[in-house]
Parts: C-alpha cells; sequence; structure tokens
C-alpha cells in the first residue's frame, strides 16, 4: 500500500508543487541536501532493489558529472586552484557544481516520484476541467511513452534472438538502434490513430467529461494538506527574511545555523520528509494488521 498514491489528486499536487518549487529556486546547498535526502527517502518505497540500484548507478556519476564540466564554463570565484587553458578552476565553481549536481539530483527523483504518484487519471481529474485538450496530450504522452519502451524492448530481443545486431561492434549496435528507432517512428502514428478511432468511437466530447476513478477528499488528505500548506507558507516566510540566503561567487558566504536559521532548516526538512513519515506509517501500520492475523 502506497500512502501517497491514495492521496486526493489536488493534495499530492499541492505537495510536488510545492516541494519542487523550493527545491528548485532556494539556493542555498543545504536546502538541496535536504531535498535529495526526502526525494530518496520517498523513492525507497516507491521503487524495488533493482530500480534503487539503477538510480544510484546513475545520480553518483550524474552529480559526479556536473561537478567536473561547471567548472570548465564558469570560471567565476576569487579562489583559484590552477589555470586550465589560461582559464581560472576556482573553489566556488567546484562548490556550485557539487550544489547544482545536489540539486538536480534531488529534482530528478522528486519528478520520479510525481510519475509514480500522478497517475494518467489522476492528471485528467486536476487538468480536464482547466484545459482538456492539454490534459489529454499529457494523458496520451504518459500513456503512449512507456508502451513504446516495452515495444522497443521488445524488438531489441527479437534481434537478438534472430542473431542480428547482437555484436560486441559499436557500429553494429548503432545500427540495430537506428532500426528500432525507425520501428518506433512508424509505430507512434499508429498508435495514435488507433487512440483517436478508440475515443471516438466510444463517444468522447459527446457529452459532459465523466472520469474513470472517483476521488473522494478525506480526512487524511486534509491533514496532509494542512501540513504542506503550514510547511510552505513557514519555508515562504524564513525566505522572505533571508534566513535561506547563500552566495557561491564571488565567495562563499558560508552557512549559519542561529536561532532563526535553525527553525527554518527545520520546516524545510520537515516538508520534504512529510511522504517519507506518511509511508512509514502505512508500512507499520499494514505489518502490524498482517501480524495480528
Amino acid at each position: 500500500m502506497q500512502a501517497f498514491y491514495q492521496l486526493h489528486p489536488v493534495t499530492a499536487a499541492v505537495y510536488f508543487a510545492a516541494v519542487l518549487g523550493f527545491s528548485m529556486f532556494l539556493r542555498n546547498p543545504l536546502l538541496a541536501v535536504f531535498s535529495l535526502t526526502g526525494a530518496a527517502a520517498f523513492c525507497s518505497f516507491l521503487t524495488d532493489a533493482a530500480e534503487k540500484r539503477s538510480d544510484l548507478r546513475f545520480h553518483l556519476p550524474f552529480i559526479c558529472f556536473v561537478t567536473l564540466v561547471n567548472p570548465l564554463f564558469s570560471h567565476n570565484g576569487r579562489t583559484p586552484l590552477f589555470f586550465l587553458n589560461g582559464n581560472a578552476v576556482t573553489v566556488e565553481a567546484i562548490c556550485y557544481g557539487v550544489y547544482l549536481g545536489v540539486m538536480l539530483s534531488g529534482v530528478l527523483l522528486w519528478c520520479k516520484a510525481l510519475s509514480k504518484v500522478i497517475d494518467a487519471d489522476k492528471l485528467l481529474y486536476l487538468l480536464g476541467k482547466l484545459s482538456p485538450s492539454v490534459a489529454l496530450v499529457m494523458s496520451a504522452v504518459m500513456r503512449y511513452l512507456p508502451a513504446l519502451r516495452r515495444e522497443a524492448e521488445a524488438l531489441r530481443q527479437t534481434q537478438a534472438a534472430m542473431g542480428l545486431f547482437c555484436s560486441e561492434s559499436l557500429t553494429d549496435r548503432l545500427a540495430g538502434s537506428l532500426k528500432i528507432y525507425g520501428a518506433m517512428l512508424i509505430r507512434l502514428p499508429e498508435l495514435a490513430a488507433a487512440g483517436g478511432q478508440t475515443m471516438r468511437a466510444r463517444g468522447f466530447g459527446e457529452a459532459k467529461r465523466r472520469y474513470y476513478t472517483i476521488f473522494r477528499f478525506r480526512r487524511r488528505d486534509a491533514a496532509v494538506l494542512l501540513l504542506t500548506l503550514l510547511g510552505m507558507a513557514a519555508v515562504i516566510c524564513f525566505a522572505a527574511t533571508a534566513q535561506y540566503t547563500y552566495t557561491f561567487y564571488p565567495s562563499m558566504t558560508g552557512l549559519s545555523f542561529g536561532a532563526a536559521q535553525i527553525p527554518a532548516y527545520a520546516c524545510f526538512f520537515g516538508l520534504t520528509l512529510l511522504p517519507f513519515f506518511a509511508e512509514l506509517e502505512e508500512a507499520i501500520r499494514w505489518r502490524r494488521y498482517r501480524s495480528g492475523i
């Protein structure tokens, strides 16, 4: 059972909008670490062991890559370590690269959690009345991308079974990938046309829009929404009073942990850990129920 998946779409959408917005626009290295920690803790309940290993293999090299690439393009800072082709590689640029990599990894994990919590039905519920066309396009994309990925994997396995493009040669593998890509380009219009014909046959647009799933706003949704709004208000107030202010250039200002900063950091960290505690409470409850059987 996934506690956050069972929430009302509005509650989940408000939470993800808040945590993604704060993670991207509050430029503070400690907040980036908090955001990545909360996203990783939440995704640990949403993914299996194989997917966890895959995420780890992607995000650690990604952070290292951003850390190494940023000093090659940004030469600001007052503390040069060495010069490369006449350009200074500074401590500030390296530290900003670390921050940028951590922040982007956290955002990517939050987006991954968002895709697992808010499915096509919830997306249609959220956007159907505001913009039906946008909701339809986005739900179709969410439907077709996994389908195309499965078909591409089936084609790749078929090629391997027939002995085609299965050597270790880079050109051979590239040729096989291009063949699959061309087949997917042909398959995509077929899927779109079939989907459109099915929708017309079912009377899409002929009557008032109805939803496949009925979403009810319960006390749990109200509690999570209230906690989210309180956390948002607190973080916005602390940000407005410059409690999260941090600068990398031309020199790093350093993190302060005064009487005002500690509650500010605690509010943001608590907001990012809200899904983790919700999933943890749900897991403990189900374990207690199963032990009583």
